[in-house]
């Protein structure tokens, strides 16, 4: 099982019990996604495969209809020149293409996705009460933040890039934006305080989520030819969030969704991984579709094309985009879009033609399809998910289950000799994975930290050592390969503290349970 997923059902099943939020569970995220997931084991059962339903559910029944709707309002926008019918035609199969590549090629939103489309959806759409708008902006943003920090962070950058003078104009308005927002996390912040621990939040949220993480979890950018679709991907949306902005000068929500979808893919950089950098292009179908509308479907004028400016725009976006991979720093992004914006807005009135649309839209195609020089690898993306495995096992014994999910035989017949040689104590401590083992041991865990990852701190490593010597813990499990790999203080303090008393495999994994000193 990912380690991501035990950490995110141990956690959610914390707040089932009534855990203190951040008080007995460690986790680096804000805690909506728990206190959900926590009202579905209440509902259901606290399982794996409930906590499965949430993920394989609830972002791909929403996120692809909400794609939708937000491709066909962008798209609309950006044929407000055609007549009605044929806009509404063209518009409607194309937002249908673009939803259709989305569910083939991408298929990596989370629910903090589905509020992010469900934000600037908000923000296309024409009210009549703006007041009533802005409260709803704010509470959807309120949300966002309390999904995933970095995710509300950047929507705040997006909109601060590109709405800061009519917020000055209409400061009255923006108090609605802020009562919103203030909606959600006020409650959330009294529950942290009154039944949890604000100090570990702000240390785990802030610290540990924003700070030590991605830090700590950045890897090489993959080798070619899979490095190859990242680097055309990156241009694709440098190219078309450039084009975005030129046409939709007009439109403040249509510049932040430009910007934000390119941030949220560069972003990922600090997480280089290939599942996050896959992770960060949902929004690439949206700016695809602007390509395409712009190439393919508005009135073609020879005259419109420059080729001396497509070559020179070709070249600053591949440079660009080597760069920014190069670098792998999602802040100098950042502060690179920012400077890039102003002086794009600056000088877009009196430069029309070296930045008109269409040598735009053709030099960002032309350059991430020469990059890209091979449609092979879309079969990277093309293994549709589906139901996890333990939706399509047979019934059998709860003596084979943990925590919903069935096992062999022999994994429970080894998890079994260990349960016989624990000790007494109530406790037990895992390190530094498999924390699933928990619910079958029936044991506690005397720290409120489950899976300890690279994203550790001093405090972190003081936190634990401390409270395993003040519980006086006497089992220990260690899968010591791992335990080696990861090391840090508290590897050291087990070693130092504890003898081992019995080894065993475990699907030719090595286990060791040791048990403390005796003083």
């Amino acid at each position: 099982m990912p380690s991501d997923e035990e950490a995110n059902y141990l956690t959610a099943l914390t707040v089932f019990r009534g855990g203190g939020l951040y008080q007995d569970f460690a986790i680096a995220y804000p805690p909506c996604r728990f206190l959900l997931m926590g009202l579905l084991f209440k509902i259901f059962s606290p399982t794996i495969p409930v906590a499965r339903l949430y993920f394989n559910l609830v972002t791909p029944v929403l996120f692809p209809a909400l794609l939708f709707f937000l491709s066909y309002k962008v798209l609309q926008l950006l044929s407000k020149t055609e007549s009605i019918n044929q806009a509404i035609l063209k518009n409607y199969f194309l937002s249908l293409i673009l939803t259709l590549i989305y569910l083939l090629f991408v298929q990596s939103a989370q629910e903090v996705h589905v509020l992010t489309a469900l934000f600037f959806l908000t923000g296309l759409l024409t009210w009549k009460n703006l007041k009533i708008k802005n409260f709803i902006l704010g509470f959807i943003l309120g949300l966002t933040y309390l999904f995933r920090l970095d995710s509300g962070l950047l929507i705040s950058i997006s909109l601060a890039l590109t709405q800061l003078n009519q917020i000055k104009k209409n400061l009255k308005k923006i108090k609605f934006f802020i009562s919103g927002l203030l909606t959600v996390w006020l409650p959330v912040m009294f529950l942290i305080i009154l039944k949890g621990s604000l100090i570990n939040f702000i240390h785990d949220v802030l610290i540990l989520g924003l700070w030590t993480q991605p830090k700590m979890m950045s890897l090489p950018i993959p080798p070619s030819p899979l490095g190859l679709v990242f680097l055309a991907s990156l241009i694709f949306l440098l190219g078309s969030s450039l084009l975005l902005i030129i046409k939709s000068r007009q439109n403040a929500f249509l510049f932040s969704l430009a910007i934000f979808s390119l941030l949220s893919f560069v972003s990922a950089l600090g997480r280089s991984d290939e599942s996050h950098l896959w992770y960060g292009l949902n929004w690439i179908t949206i700016v695809l579709g602007v390509i395409l509308f712009e190439l393919f479907i508005t009135k073609k004028d020879k005259n419109d094309f420059n080729w001396l400016s497509i070559l020179k725009i070709s070249l600053g976006l591949f440079v660009t985009a080597k760069l920014i991979i190069y670098f792998k720093s999602p802040l100098a992004l950042i502060l690179l879009i920012s400077l890039g914006y102003l002086i794009i807005v600056s000088k877009v009135k009196n430069q029309r033609q070296q930045l008109s649309s269409k040598n735009i839209a053709l030099a960002t195609l032309l350059t991430s399809l020469l990059i890209f020089h091979s449609f092979s690898y879309l079969k990277l993306r093309l293994n549709l998910p589906g139901l996890p495995k333990s939706f399509n096992r047979p019934s059998t014994a709860d003596k084979n289950k943990i925590a919903g999910l069935i096992f062999e035989p022999d994994y429970i017949e080894t998890l079994t000799q260990i349960k016989i040689n624990l000790s007494d104590d109530k406790n037990l401590f895992i390190f530094p994975d498999h924390v699933l083992f928990y619910e079958f041991f029936e044991k506690q865990n005397p720290t409120r930290h489950f899976y300890l990852t690279g994203e550790r701190t001093e405090k972190t490593e003081t936190e634990i050592i401390e409270q395993l010597a003040a519980s006086q813990t006497q089992d220990f499990l260690i899968f010591p390969e791992k335990a080696e790999q990861r090391g840090g203080r508290v590897w050291q303090w087990i070693k130092q503290n504890t003898k081992i008393t019995a080894s065993y495999q475990l699907n030719n994994i090595k286990i060791e349970l040791r048990k403390a000193n005796q003083s």
